[in-house]
């Protein structure tokens, strides 16, 4: 008797805990749903990633469910399963299967998504590319009309020396005394590279050197980004995808199975032999 009962309080609980499961990831994915904005990108990303990153429950839930009627069945609590809409645990096998389509259906959606991301992220970054390398040239450009401008060439060098004067002579306020050295190293670099025409040169190669490095670097960092997001829920996806067909198939063929197959009446025992 105490199996029994035992049996029983395990097969409730197990009900009690499926339909609550399910309850509860329903609720969820309605949250996520809202505001309802479907043919937004960034909308479909993230519902994806909400119904991917739960998916779990609703399995456990309908296999919990599953669980408590086959202790049911044992006890000869429940009918056989049969392939109908009144019979629970055949709408269990059926929304399976419907939430097994849906996972899959997610997947080249959500890489579709994510392709459209890196798109975006890749033409931003041409974008700031081509801007760093206008301003490269334009200061190349100012370089040069600067190092052609003798008159130029010479209020250069006499700023440069009233900063100096003016550094050297404590005129500048000492709040301002960072701000001034920067400015007088800028000139600096300025005359360096008016009076040089190979450091001007070489320095124009390694500003475009460097444009060149950071937008591979923003690039790679883009597709990784991408990846990192399209590889664990398209996986993740694919295995719920999986796991609900398999248990939404085999439990509908079963209940046909049971459908087409008559019952076996036993077989009357053969009245004994009369010594």
């Amino acid at each position: 008797m105490n199996n029994v009962r035992l049996a029983s309080f395990t097969s409730l609980s197990l009900k009690i805990l499926g339909g609550v499961l399910l309850i509860s990831s329903f609720v969820d994915y309605v949250v996520a749903a809202f505001p309802w904005l479907p043919l937004d990108n960034a909308w479909q990303i993230n519902f994806t990633n909400q119904v991917v990153g739960r998916g779990i429950n609703p399995l456990i839930g309908i296999v919990a469910l599953l669980l408590g009627s086959w202790l049911d069945d044992n006890l000869g609590k429940s009918a056989k399963l049969r392939a109908s809409i009144t019979d629970g645990r055949f709408l269990s096998f059926i929304f399976s299967l419907v939430l097994g389509v849906i996972f899959l259906i997610l997947i080249p959606i959500h890489l579709d998504n994510m392709q459209g991301i890196r798109e975006q992220a890749i033409a931003q970054i041409e974008q700031e590319t081509q801007q760093r390398e206008q301003q490269v040239q334009q200061q190349y450009s100012q370089l040069q009309a600067l190092a052609q401008n003798p008159e130029a060439k010479q209020q250069l060098e006499q700023q440069i020396q009233e900063i100096e004067t003016a550094l050297n002579s404590g005129q500048v306020p000492p709040q301002q005394i960072a701000e001034v050295e920067a400015q007088r190293q800028e000139f600096l670099n300025y005359q360096k590279f008016v009076n040089d025409p190979e450091a001007l040169n070489a320095r124009l190669e390694e500003l475009q050197q460097n444009v060149v490095e950071l937008q591979t670097k923003q690039r790679q960092e883009a597709n990784r980004n991408v990846l990192q997001e399209i590889i664990p829920t398209s996986i993740r996806s694919l295995l719920l995808g999986i796991a609900y067909l398999i248990v939404g198939w085999f439990g509908i063929r079963n209940a046909w199975f049971n459908k087409t197959t008559p019952s076996q009446a036993p077989k009357p025992e053969a009245p004994a032999d009369s010594e």
